[in-house]
């Protein structure tokens, strides 16, 4: 017999075992001749002559020395359609499977497989626990979430669209769980929902330029974009609000000193009780007066000793004005005063004396300011 579980054993007669001086039959060598050739024909030839007709157990399984043996020539090891070379795995491409309720890729002749059509998908099938197919929905289908047969990432339902991939893994007993799924326009599975953050996205329902999110204590909701001008009011713990700009303050409203909620601009500023409308100073040379700093000055006129007339670009409503004038001095044996003329104040002028303390008129630094109403 040629072999007897993978063991060789020639035919028992008068060759086999051979003793001495015993007559060895013709016919015996012949048949150990016809056993021997019969079981290295059987055999596989180290050159690569011979193909195998069944399948080679291993004792200690496939090993890393195995391999090398196997492939020598370099092209790799292709093992039930897997091709093992230079440390890579590189699996088959199964052929395309149409979509069905029940769409088999257990039974697919590869581990990535187009799936076609459009028919809604519930299970996979049934394959060993471990298994992994990768899959590209070239249509749109939903597929059916289910907690034990076919676990979905999201929970729920999800509905694919051409050119999506996925990856799935087989839990035995044609139970499948969903390890990945990617978008082909690269969106998230789950898109942000109306008043939420979920740390990528904002979605906060109207989503227009201008408008501003704040939280209600409930929810992210949104303050529509604001009127061109208008500003962002705090409420407090209210919800705040565009607010319009304040009103600007007439004249007799800065003079009442009223509308609080209104604003002074510039120009109406020396409108205002508090306010001098008319300030300067005069400074003497030799018995002449000239004005340094000042506002509402339109001239100065030089009087007599210790006499000058100022005149006011613009004049006060009436004389119920008041003017303070202080006098400048170097030492504290030269102090004088100065003095506003009564008798001949106008609403667009004043005159102003300077004397020491003798009195004698004497012409002097002077220092003024005025408050009052101005027409």
């Amino acid at each position: 017999m040629p072999r007897s579980s993978g063991t060789y054993t020639a035919p028992s007669n008068s060759w086999n075992p051979a003793v001495v001086s015993t007559t060895i039959d013709q016919d015996h060598w012949n048949t150990l001749l016809t056993d021997l050739e019969a079981a290295l024909s059987a055999s596989i030839a180290n050159d690569g002559q011979t193909a195998t007709t069944a399948s080679i157990p291993f004792a200690s399984g496939i090993t890393a020395d195995t391999i090398g043996e196997i492939s020598g020539s370099g092209n790799g090891v292709t093992i039930d359609g897997v091709l093992l070379k230079d440390g890579r795995v590189d699996m088959a491409k199964g052929g395309d499977i149409a979509s069905a309720t029940t769409t088999d890729i257990g039974a697919s002749t590869g581990n990535f497989i187009d799936i076609t059509g459009t028919t809604t998908i519930t299970g996979f099938g049934t394959i060993a626990a471990g298994a992994i197919r990768f899959l590209q929905f070239d249509g749109i289908l939903t597929l059916t979430h289910n907690a034990t047969s076919l676990i979905l990432p999201t929970g729920a339902n999800i509905a694919t669209a051409t050119g999506d991939v996925a990856g799935f893994v087989s839990l035995g007993s044609g139970n499948w769980k969903c390890i990945y799924y990617q978008r082909a326009d690269g969106a998230p599975l789950v898109a942000a929902s109306a008043n939420s953050i979920d740390g990528t996205m904002i979605a906060i329902g109207s989503d227009a330029i201008g408008d501003i999110m704040y939280y209600d204590g409930t929810d992210w909701v949104i303050l529509a974009a604001g009127t061109d001008g208008h500003h962002l009011r705090a409420q407090g713990a209210a919800a705040p609000i565009w607010e319009a700009p304040a009103a600007q303050a007439n004249q007799a409203a800065i003079e009442a000193e009223t509308n609080e909620d209104t604003y002074i601009p510039p120009d109406l500023l020396k409108h205002h009780p508090g306010i001098a409308k008319v300030w300067g100073r005069i400074t003497d040379s030799g018995g002449t007066p000239s004005i340094g700093g000042s506002y509402n000055v339109g001239s100065i006129t030089d009087g007599a000793a210790g006499e000058t007339t100022i005149t006011l670009t613009t004049a006060f409503s009436d004389t119920n004005y008041s003017v303070v004038a202080t006098v400048e001095e170097d030492a504290l044996s030269s102090q004088g005063n100065a003095s506003i003329e009564r008798d001949t104040k106008a609403a667009g002028s004043f005159v102003i004396f300077t004397r020491n303390f003798t009195p004698t008129a004497l012409d002097k630094d002077v220092n003024f300011s005025a408050f009052g109403d101005q027409a």
